[in-house]
């Protein structure tokens, strides 16, 4: 199997024997993608796939090997992810807008609004171990950090 060579015009990455997913067809994927970002959708990755003619299997291998690809890729997620922003914070001004406000403010203000977010203290109990250590009633057991 030849290995994969980025055209000259595009560079995208594609086979000299004629490969599925030329660079034409990547070119034309992400025109498809594009117009439905403009739409306010996202796109429909198996009905573009079938109306270029490649499997969806193509596209996620492509993507996972032409860099170049995967890097258009993300810029058509980022006008979506704008588009979602745009939207998230106009629902986020109403009264029942609650699930957009809490959304942003976790992505912004981690710190602030992500219960996920972890708070670890570390003790040095060396002092406590030689007092326990030191008295001879105590049961000898080990503390965890």
């Amino acid at each position: 199997m030849k290995a994969l060579e980025a055209n000259p015009k595009t560079g995208f990455l594609e086979s000299n024997r004629g490969s599925s997913f030329t660079s034409e067809l990547k070119i034309r994927f992400l025109e498809l993608a594009d117009q439905a970002c403009q739409r306010g959708e996202f796109p429909d990755i198996e009905a573009i796939c079938k109306t270029i003619g490649i499997s969806p299997w193509s596209f996620y291998h492509h993507k996972s090997i032409d860099e170049k690809f995967a890097e258009e890729w993300e810029l058509a997620m980022r006008k979506i992810e704008t588009t979602l922003v745009r939207t998230m914070v106009a629902q986020g001004q109403k009264p029942k807008g609650y699930m957009d406000r809490i959304t942003w403010l976790r992505k912004h203000f981690p710190k602030e609004w992500n219960p996920n977010q972890q708070l670890n203290i570390s003790m040095d109990l060396t002092a406590t171990k030689s007092l326990l250590s030191a008295r001879p009633t105590v049961i000898d057991a080990e503390i965890v950090p």
